[in-house]
């Protein structure tokens, strides 16, 4: 996704604003949106601080992960190499790919976890272009992540959306049509990202954890620009 930078044409020349989040995060009306800025105001982190989830460091670097003990089961958030880092310090094993976001939940059985791990993919697009087909890439990663772990484990694949793809995909175009069955067959699910419920279905489906109701300064804001601003492009 970072490989597509988007960018109002309008400020092309210029160094974009700094995201103001609310809460756990939106984009305000001069926000200059890109492929890691939609990761930024799309991330749950802020949701499990607040929750009371411990933060821990790796033991080989510097970077981190949530973890949440809910009876016999473990709960973790990771993100990017975070996946790679956990499975190599806990489980002697790796990772193929960096997602997004990564939630695993381990189950003590006797002597051996049940790892069930979800991969939450995060795409932006504000108008036609080419991010979608990583879209059907879905099934194939999913399956390739299946068998990278030997199908040792339950993987579960999902995508956090722009409102653009997410009106796609409720078209009523063929293509898109097509799109919604396949990504239905393979158990694949999208998320709008602009959703004000955004958080509390990801910690759900992340979990299968229900969280109480979010308040107002919790929820993810659509993300919107200038009404002035020329069309946001996509640079290739």
């Amino acid at each position: 996704m970072k490989d597509k930078e988007i960018k109002e044409s309008s400020l092309s020349s210029k160094t974009p604003k700094t995201i103001k989040n609310k809460g756990t995060g939106a984009g305000g009306a001069n926000t200059v949106l890109n492929g890691g800025a939609y990761e930024q105001i799309t991330s749950i982190e802020k949701l499990l601080e607040k929750k009371g989830w411990e933060k821990k460091s790796f033991e080989t670097n510097t970077d981190y992960y949530f973890v949440k003990i809910d009876g016999n089961k473990k709960l973790v958030y990771v993100k990017q190499n975070g996946l790679k880092y956990y499975m190599e310090q806990f489980y002697s094993e790796s990772a193929i790919r960096k997602p997004d976001e990564a939630f695993l939940t381990i189950t003590k059985n006797e002597n051996k976890d049940l790892i069930n791990i979800k991969i939450l993919e995060k795409k932006y697009q504000s108008k036609d272009g080419s991010v979608d087909v990583k879209l059907w890439a879905g099934p194939s990663l999913k399956r390739e992540y299946e068998f990278y772990y030997d199908e040792k484990y339950q993987i579960d694949y999902a995508f956090s959306l722009s409102k653009f793809l997410i009106d796609k995909l409720k078209s009523n175009q063929l293509k898109w049509i097509i799109l919604n069955k396949i990504l239905k067959e393979n158990n694949i699910q999208t998320f709008d990202g602009t959703d004000e419920n955004y958080f509390d279905q990801i910690y759900k489906w992340g979990f299968n954890i229900s969280p109480e109701k979010l308040n107002n300064t919790e929820q993810i804001k659509p993300i919107k620009t200038k009404s002035k601003s020329k069309p946001v492009e996509i640079t290739v």
